[in-house]
């Protein structure tokens, strides 16, 4: 597992200098300070509001995919809508999704998180949505950063792998998360934003 360089280094201390700052300045998160508004951000954020679209437009014939940040990482995603993919082995077939980044929306003020996805992620949204045709199975492949507890370093991680077959009329979160030090990949049926059901 390869150590990133030290531009990332620098730029995750920078955030997280930002991210004290945001908060510690004044003691209280901005949940703390304006919960409603706190609420708005992070839903926002994390494509609350497209996954509450596709339910409210929702026709029956095609289904939604939201791609989600891991909370104060990033992450890259892609995919491979060929059933040649689901063995693991055609690399070259997987199709580059984009980048997500998490810049705390919600949890500090709101220019500290436009000041962190400015200095660490630059174009990265905070979340992907893909509209895809129901009944054809997916596999995604995601890739990150962690941060390594014992050795007190961020290392790249995975890439680690999730596969899907959405249906028609459903909508999706796959949500890349890093935990102890170690990452993985979750998909959930999010076809009622407000109550997401974790598939197997």
């Amino acid at each position: 597992m390869k150590i990133f360089n030290i531009k990332y280094l620098c730029l995750s201390l920078v955030c997280g200098v930002i991210l004290l700052s945001g908060c510690s300045s004044i003691g209280k998160t901005y949940m703390e300070i304006n919960p409603e508004d706190a609420a708005h951000q992070m839903k926002k954020a994390n494509g609350y509001y497209a996954l509450q679209k596709f339910k409210s437009e929702n026709n029956g014939t095609r289904s939604l995919i939201v791609f989600r940040a891991p909370q104060f990482y990033f992450a890259q995603y892609h995919w491979c809508e060929s059933e040649k993919c689901l063995d693991g082995q055609n690399r070259e077939q997987y199709q580059d999704i984009g980048s997500v980044g998490d810049s705390s929306d919600g949890y500090v003020l709101p220019w500290v998180s436009k000041m962190v996805r400015a200095v660490s992620f630059g174009r990265s949204k905070n979340f992907i949505e893909k509209s895809v045709e129901p009944e054809k199975p997916l596999k995604i492949k995601a890739h990150g950063r962690s941060y390594d507890q014992f050795f007190k370093v961020i290392r790249s991680c995975g890439p680690v792998y999730a596969e899907l077959t959405p249906q028609a009329g459903r909508a999706y979160v796959v949500h890349y998360q890093v935990e102890n030090s170690k990452c993985h990949v979750s998909v959930y049926d999010a076809t009622d934003p407000d109550h997401l059901i974790k598939l197997p």
